[in-house]
């Protein structure tokens, strides 16, 4: 059984990218094995030493300019056996469809029968060559690998990758392309006589005409712009300050009206209104006797029409010290316990513009909250 490597000379993952006028400056700046590749040189070593008998060659191979030739012989004193070297002119961009192009020339001639290989490169995170290589290929391919089981004798693989909410199981009849994840192995550092050995393996060295593969960019970058620079922070004083600061970048909602001295009918009276002229579809009701309400504008199910507004959340506020702090507990209430609350108040939906349905909206409202605010207050006495 072969093994086949690709992998990649990349910027390396702890240097700090600086842009220049031609796009991320490469040149004088350290350059390593893409740790992702690195991984799956790994994962080709352990599986060689699981299966002595029957892997017996594990092929790395690069293509990039003759300083590429430095990570070959990384992969080399992990355990690789031999190396290919695809030399291209130092700045050659070669994209992932002339880099799947060339491995599946490589693959015809090498007759691996997997291929492991880093689900991305660092520089460009493109992740398309393991899949583009193999629909060229006609083979069955798993990506993201956190974890790699070979069945030799059955000629199979098996391979866990992550997915959102779990983990996803496959299995494959070789040959087969799998790209492996950062959680899939640690890699090992080389030791100094196996980097000596490795300077004795046979490294093959090619150029694209040898593989028949048209290396031309098809995609121009049009410009590279670093981000902005961070501005300096800000020290607060008190919580009150934090939030006022959120509310002035416009990441809390500000409140366009007060209802921290209201009564329930006040209070009531002041929701109706800002119910009447709210657009959204949520609205944050500010602090009220120490607690903090969010209603939702709720819409029918079959004619999609507005039916009313319903609580969503209530969050108590609390004082430390002499700072307050917020969000002590939020209770959410579910639509059919509202429901269950409001048997008197079927008729609880936006403000109608008739002036006597909508004060008895008012009462209503207002008789609801004084009820809830009264249970608070009588569970706190006890």
């Amino acid at each position: 059984m072969q093994l086949l490597v690709p992998i990649k000379r990349t910027v390396d993952y702890a240097v700090k990218i600086r842009v220049g006028a031609n796009g991320v400056e490469t040149a004088g700046v350290k350059h390593s094995l893409n740790p992702f590749d690195e991984i799956a040189v790994e994962e080709a070593v352990r599986l060689r030493e699981r299966f002595k008998d029957a892997i017996e060659n594990i092929t790395v191979v690069t293509i990039g300019p003759p300083k590429a030739a430095d990570i070959l012989r990384t992969a080399l004193a992990m355990g690789a056996d031999s190396a290919i070297h695809v030399e291209v002119k130092d700045g050659t961009v070669v994209e992932p469809l002339a880099v799947a192009k060339s491995l599946k020339a490589i693959v015809g001639t090498e007759s691996p029968d997997l291929v492991i290989m880093g689900k991305q490169a660092i520089d460009d995170d493109a992740s398309q060559v393991g899949g583009m290589l193999a629909g060229m290929l006609s083979w069955p391919q798993a990506n993201f690998a956190s974890k790699v089981d070979l069945d030799a004798p059955g000629k199979k693989v098996t391979v866990a990758r992550e997915i959102d909410g779990g983990l996803e199981t496959l299995s494959m009849a070789l040959p087969a392309v799998v790209t492996t994840d950062l959680r899939l192995n640690e890699p090992r550092y080389a030791s100094l006589p196996n980097i000596m050995k490795a300077k004795k393996k046979p490294i093959k060295k090619l150029k694209p005409e040898d593989l028949s593969v048209d290396l031309t960019p098809r995609l121009e970058t049009v410009k590279v712009v670093a981000p902005p620079a961070r501005s300096g922070g800000a020290k607060v004083e008190s919580v009150d300050e934090v939030v006022s600061k959120l509310k002035e970048a416009g990441v809390l909602p500000s409140p366009s009206l007060d209802f921290s001295h209201s009564n329930p009918q006040q209070f009531a009276d002041k929701l109706i209104d800002l119910l009447a002229s709210e657009k959204s579809d949520f609205v944050e009701i500010p602090a009220f006797r120490g607690r903090l309400f969010t209603l939702q504008r709720h819409f029918d199910d079959l004619s999609g029409d507005e039916s009313g507004w319903f609580v969503v959340s209530e969050t108590k506020v609390g004082l430390h010290g002499e700072r307050s702090i917020a969000t002590r507990y939020v209770v959410t209430t579910c639509l059919d316990d509202m429901l269950a609350e409001l048997r008197d108040m079927e008729d609880f939906a936006p403000p109608p513009h008739v002036e006597e349905e909508k004060r008895s909206l008012r009462k209503k409202v207002a008789k609801w909250f004084a009820k809830r605010l009264g249970k608070r207050a009588s569970k706190r006495r006890v």
